[in-house]
This record gives C-alpha cells, sequence and structure tokens, in this order.
C-alpha cells in the first residue's frame, strides 16, 4: 500500500496501462460516447484517452474507473497516414 493510502485508510488508485478500457466519473460533454481506451501515460503522469467518438482526452488515474481490462498482448494501432 502507498503512504497515501496508509493515511487516509483508502487504497491508491488503480493505475491504468494501455489497452484498458475506461469511463470517466465525472460527467462528459460526450456522453453519448461514455467508453474509451487508455492509449498511453505521458511524462507528466496523465493518461490519453481516446474516445470512439470525441477524440483524445487527457486524465489522471482517480478520475477513472475500469470497465474492462487490456486484453493480454494488447498493442496501440498504428499512426493513420495519409
Amino acid at each position: 500500500m502507498s503512504d497515501e493510502g496508509r493515511l487516509t485508510g483508502s487504497p491508491a488508485p488503480r493505475r491504468f496501462v494501455p489497452g484498458d478500457q475506461v469511463t470517466p466519473r465525472e460527467a462528459t460533454d460526450h456522453p453519448e460516447d461514455p467508453v474509451g481506451t487508455v492509449m498511453t501515460r505521458v511524462s507528466t503522469g496523465e493518461l490519453l484517452v481516446a474516445f470512439p467518438l470525441a477524440g483524445g482526452e487527457m486524465y489522471l488515474d482517480e478520475e477513472l474507473d475500469l470497465v474492462e481490462p487490456a486484453p493480454p498482448g494488447w498493442t496501440p494501432p498504428p499512426p493513420a497516414t495519409s
């Protein structure tokens, strides 16, 4: 358990990994598109989450709930070519 968990009595937030299907805990401006895929963790610790209709958005681990864990061997799709 992290120091934070010991001090507050609550577990540390889950650390999401690329491929996890997640949903934001707070209401979004795209309620018709609630589930996104974690694409990567950036150097600031934030997660880039790709939503099928809304596109990419940045979140912290504690702002998300897990819908489905990443399947074994998941890799992000290749970049789009023009």
